[in-house]
């Protein structure tokens, strides 16, 4: 043999321990991560963070175990550490939940860093002005007090609903219309309390929002619009002169999560989603506009559309048609359309797809193969939506797999050029490459 022919084997020698080492290294760093978490589940604090810290060991770079342990640090009052490893795992993934940037500041607050406690509440408050409606300026590390807050904003609530039911048995119109003012005022404020990130408060939310709807449509005088908000209806209103629909849409959003009755901000998203054809975005927010002016002069005009709007999506038809549903822990469901083989994709791969994605009513709204060309991404570094994923994370190289990801885990509540905020997105994605 001479010697270029054994440089070549060797060279091939060494590829093949290189490689099968990744694969082995890949397949540890998932097992020790899915252990953690099973450890997680259990409130075995300790020897979740044991685990996570090995995973981190072996795939440094890799940004699932990090948050995994700044969780357990965090529910262990390490509040130095989980800072820390919410740190390494914002910088890793720059566009990552408001929740977790939550996390991170409620850290820094709890182990006395109030400087960058302040400038993660800042960075809150860009993403999301409604949080600053309460806490700003000297007021801004308040956004910490969850716990405070949430017992203030169901004091309100109750008071609330007390005041509201007095009403009931009042009989001069002048009485009841301060009382039901009076409820609006206390809804409102309770509203301005929540901070709409984390997970426990969405019931309170959600009961706070459909008490504001029921009393907004009876008050006498419709109360002003918060300064903060209004702000944001001018600028939509300016970007929609210009044709930049999707980005009205977005400050509209903003205006209605700072002051949620706000029949205008409903009427003209509902415009602007006809624009951008996506009927079923545009039935849902002029159904509030709606539920908000009953007596309104153009409802009458407003109801047509609906109608007008419910002719054009009637013939859409669900792709969710097959019942063999699997639903992870997150909450994302996927259906396997065909079984691939080979090794499954992990955090830190490359990985090139197919995709097609549709609304729930059988729209679609994007498309690799419309495109000409498939999509290539790494795993895990938030290149994509959390439910993507982690979804192609499941597959292997061949497969095809229906993901159907609750809005929580893809866009939230930010409406994104077509995709109306809070919706629920469906894909069919072929996995053709993984390295």
């Amino acid at each position: 043999m001479n010697k270029s022919a054994f440089s070549t084997i060797c060279i091939l020698f060494l590829l093949f321990i290189l490689t099968s080492y990744k694969l082995n290294a890949q397949k540890d760093y998932n097992s020790l991560c899915k252990e953690a978490a099973r450890y997680e589940l259990n409130v075995s604090l300790d020897t979740a963070i044991t685990k996570y810290s090995e995973a981190i060991i072996l795939k440094p770079t890799h940004s699932e175990a990090y948050l995994g342990r700044a969780r357990c640090y965090f529910g262990l009052k390490k509040y130095t550490e989980a800072g820390k490893d919410y740190e390494t795992y914002i910088s890793a993934v720059p566009n990552a939940d408001l929740s977790v940037l939550f996390y991170q500041g409620l850290c820094y607050y709890r182990s006395g860093d109030t400087e960058k406690a302040t400038a993660t509440a800042e960075n809150i408050i860009k993403s999301d002005p409604s949080k600053g409606v309460n806490f700003s300026g000297s007021k801004i590390l308040g956004m910490y007090e969850f716990e405070k807050n949430g017992k203030i904003a169901r004091g309100l609530l109750n008071e609330a609903l007390l005041t509201y039911e007095e009403q009931k048995t009042i009989t001069a119109k002048t009485l009841v219309n301060i009382k039901l003012s009076e409820a609006y005022q206390e809804l409102d404020s309770a509203w301005s309390y929540t901070s709409g990130i984390l997970k426990e408060e969405q019931n309170l939310r959600d009961s706070l929002l459909s008490n504001l709807f029921m009393i907004y449509p009876k008050l006498k005088t419709q109360p002003e619009i918060h300064e903060s908000a209004r702000k944001f209806m001018v600028q939509a209103i300016k970007v929609t002169t210009e044709k930049n629909y999707s980005d009205a849409i977005a400050l509209w959003y903003k205006a209605v999560l700072i002051s949620p009755c706000n029949p205008l901000a409903y009427y003209d998203m509902a415009l602007l989603y006809e624009i951008l054809k996506n009927n079923a975005a545009a039935i849902t927010e002029m159904k509030k506009y709606i539920e908000l002016s009953p007596n309104a002069s153009d409802l009458r005009k407003a109801q047509d559309k609906i109608y007008e709007w419910d002719t054009d999506t009637s013939t859409n038809t669900t792709v969710i048609t097959k019942t063999d549903t699997t639903t992870t822990a997150s909450g994302l469901k996927y259906i396997i359309l065909s079984n691939g083989k080979g090794v499954q994709a992990a955090n830190g791969n490359t990985v090139k797809v197919n995709y097609t994605g549709y609304f729930t009513d059988g729209r679609k709204f994007d498309s690799s193969i419309d495109n000409g060309e498939p999509s290539s991404f790494v795993l895990g570094q938030g290149k994509a939506i959390k439910g993507f994923d982690e979804g192609v994370a499941l597959m292997k190289p061949g497969e095809k797999v229906r993901l159907i990801i609750p809005y929580q885990l893809g866009y939230g509540d930010n409406a994104v050029g077509p995709i109306p905020a809070k919706s629920t997105l469906i894909f069919d994605v072929e996995l053709l490459e993984v390295k």
